[in-house]
């Protein structure tokens, strides 16, 4: 059986000198990056601060040779050389390449390419083994979405991808308030919607509130307590995924933008801990903190941890600490009860999917089999695929379910555009 590795085995992404980086520039400490170039674009990267506090190497690839390539001045003939520069502040591209097969290109596809019929009569009609796009059955429901599109839950993630990139990396509620508003009224023009779809009804009501635009915590806080502090969707967990991608060695930047993103529309402490849960453990996965020496992911230890900081939003609630660990940890997926009427949308029954999920070892068979449970299977089947398709990397996605997509143009360019502010490669 494989041991916990104390040392990490090498990966795609240098998560490693991002943290470095990360913990000189919170004790804001000076430090140096020396940079040798080798022909074959795989080069040591030293990090050394200026009171030698810290010393790391590793290796990068090509991208970041070009991304440094401005501060670097000459080279040899055999092209070998070799030059200091000095940062107050780690610069965004010291995020080296993450390639397109990468966990966090996986997690934001993964969330978005899924055929999410929902509908248990379709066991009847297809194999379950062979779902794919143009098997969609245009009733009073699904007529509203065009084969190969995705639904309300990857529209507002995208909605939270454009609010950091013209943000800078940072997530403003009340920019992505006025970006909710506008898809609301609008869709998304550009690809011919002409409103949102999908929307829930609590969403709906924290919209219309009169302080929306100025304050959605309050708003969102307002509908909750109107309601006698009962209601609980998954409005939240299902577009905030992204968030454990963003700025994911430092856990508690990560849970400060989920918890803001969450309560633009969702202020329950169970919203709240359910979407810390998923942002925690994709955070949690793309640190690879916990690997066995085969280079797999710990999963109990993932669980164990983001459980226990989901389980710090309940407090206040300590009557729903059971309940979470019930769907968090659940045995199978009929223990999760997701087709259930009275509770059709409620957040712990998604949560409780995605870690099911991130616990197969199939994507496709993992997402079918969400499907095949019905009740709310598109808001499921996106934290699954958020949660699987971290942990199984970008290759293991079903091909024709990506290359389906009926606006991957556009697409493709908007997660270009999150790369870019990472400064990763796509």
């Amino acid at each position: 059986m494989s041991g916990r590795s104390k040392n990490k085995p090498e990966v795609n992404c240098d998560v490693y000198v991002l943290l470095c980086c990360y913990v000189l520039q919170k004790c804001s400490i000076s430090f140096s990056i020396s940079i040798s170039i080798d022909p074959q674009n795989l080069f040591p990267l030293t990090v050394v601060s200026t009171k030698n506090y810290f010393c790391f190497t590793t290796r990068i690839n090509g991208y970041c040779k070009r991304q440094f390539s401005r501060l670097l001045s000459s080279h040899t003939e055999n092209g070998l050389s070799t030059r200091s520069v000095t940062f107050k502040r780690a610069p965004h591209y010291i995020l080296c390449s993450i390639e397109r097969d990468s966990p966090l290109a996986a997690c934001l596809y993964g969330e978005i390419s899924i055929p999410h019929y929902g509908s248990q009569r379709l066991m009847n009609i297809f194999d379950t083994k062979d779902l794919e796009y143009n098997q969609k059955v245009d009733d009073r429901h699904r007529c509203n979405w065009k084969e190969g599109d995705w639904t309300d839950d990857s529209d507002q993630m995208i909605l939270i991808l454009r609010t950091l990139v013209q943000n800078g990396g940072k997530f403003d509620e009340k920019d992505f308030a006025k970006k909710l508003r506008h898809w609301v009224r609008h869709g998304y023009e550009e690809l011919g919607d002409t409103g949102g779809c999908g929307l829930g009804r609590t969403t709906a009501s924290v919209l219309s509130h009169r302080d929306f635009l100025k304050n959605p915590h309050k708003a969102a806080k307002d509908v909750w307590e109107g309601s006698g502090r009962f209601i609980a969707p998954n409005g939240g967990v299902m577009r905030t995924s992204v968030l454990g991608t963003m700025e994911f060695p430092d856990l508690n930047k990560v849970i400060e933008n989920t918890r803001s993103a969450c309560m633009v529309t969702h202020a329950d402490p169970r919203c709240i801990a359910s979407c810390v849960a998923v942002t925690i453990a994709i955070a949690l996965m793309l640190q690879r903190e916990y690997v066995f020496n085969n280079g797999e992911h710990d999963i109990n230890a993932i669980m164990s941890t983001a459980h226990w900081y989901a389980e710090q939003e309940l407090k206040e609630t300590p009557q729903y600490k059971d309940e979470l660990k019930h769907h968090m940890f659940a045995e199978s997926i009929d223990k999760l009860e997701l087709d259930s009427p009275r509770a059709i949308g409620y957040t712990f029954k998604c949560m409780g999917a995605g870690f099911w999920a991130f616990r197969q070892k199939d994507f496709r068979e993992a997402i079918q089999a969400i499907t095949m449970e019905a009740g709310d299977a598109d808001t499921n089947c996106a934290v699954a695929g958020a949660l699987l398709g971290c942990k199984v990397g970008f290759r293991k996605l079903p091909k024709s379910w990506v290359k389906g997509l009926c606006h991957r143009g556009w697409l493709d360019k908007e997660i270009k555009s999150y790369f870019t502010l990472l400064g990763l490669q796509h």
